[in-house]
């Protein structure tokens, strides 16, 4: 006579034993997919979008310029008869040079992927059991754009009188800038000793001070000169001399 109870947990080992054999050689074969970012002449935040993977996004910061910075995510495949897509959001300070992934397992050799514009592609043929893709997208910082212009006010001033000089740097560049330094040459017949004053506009950061000394010299730094920012730097000078 048999033991109900006995024959119920008999049953459920065996299922949990079948589901554990069936679930092994899944994982034991599992495709994994980590992005990388190398981004060249300077730094920035990374955004992408994924296609056919455990997860739908995913963004890095790199620290380092020229030095490859790994994602902390590791992603599984869905499913890999059908293509996995990884796109890069567009970064308005960089452009894209180019996006491989390579199998660190070793298992299929080369470079993998199509790129196509800011989409890496990697084929189901791509995607074998155990692959473990490293896949890298490397970018470059476009160049900064700065201008500068400097007015007199006023146009016309007798000697002994003063003039006020006005330097406006701005940034009409997509790239932000940090520590552009501002400097300047005073005409002859002119003194310039006093202090000049600053203000800043769109995120720009004026330096602490304006000395005369530093201007007229090595020149001040600008903290902050983001894309579409400026700072205008007015500084009075004396005329001393006729005909100026």
């Amino acid at each position: 006579m048999s033991n109900p109870n006995h024959d119920r947990s008999v049953r459920r080992r065996i299922a949990w034993t079948a589901l554990l054999c069936a679930a092994l050689p899944a994982l034991a074969g599992a495709q994994t997919v980590q992005l990388a970012k190398t981004s060249q002449g300077g730094v920035g935040t990374f955004a992408f979008s994924l296609t056919n993977l455990d997860g739908v996004s995913d963004s890095i910061t790199t620290t380092v310029a020229g030095t490859p910075t790994s994602s902390a995510t590791v992603f599984t495949v869905t499913n890999p008869a059908l293509p996995v897509a990884l796109t890069e959001a567009a970064n308005a300070q960089f452009s894209l040079d180019g996006a491989s992934c390579v199998d660190t397992s070793g298992t299929v050799p080369g470079t993998i992927g199509t790129l196509g514009g800011n989409t890496l592609v990697i084929a189901p043929a791509s995607l074998q059991p155990g692959v473990t893709l490293l896949c890298t997208f490397v970018n470059t910082q476009l160049a900064a754009d700065l201008a500068i212009t400097k007015q007199a006010s006023p146009g016309v001033v007798a000697t002994g009188g003063t003039v006020t000089y006005t330097l406006t740097a701005s940034n009409v560049g997509v790239v932000d800038v940090t520590n552009a330094v501002v400097a300047d040459v005073p005409g002859t017949g002119l003194s310039c000793t006093a202090a000049g004053s600053c203000s800043a506009s769109g995120g720009a950061t004026c330096p602490g001070s304006v000395p005369a000394s530093a201007l007229f010299g090595a020149g001040v730094t600008i903290p902050a000169l983001p894309a579409g920012g400026s700072v205008a730097i007015s500084v009075p000078c004396t005329v001393s001399a006729s005909g100026n």
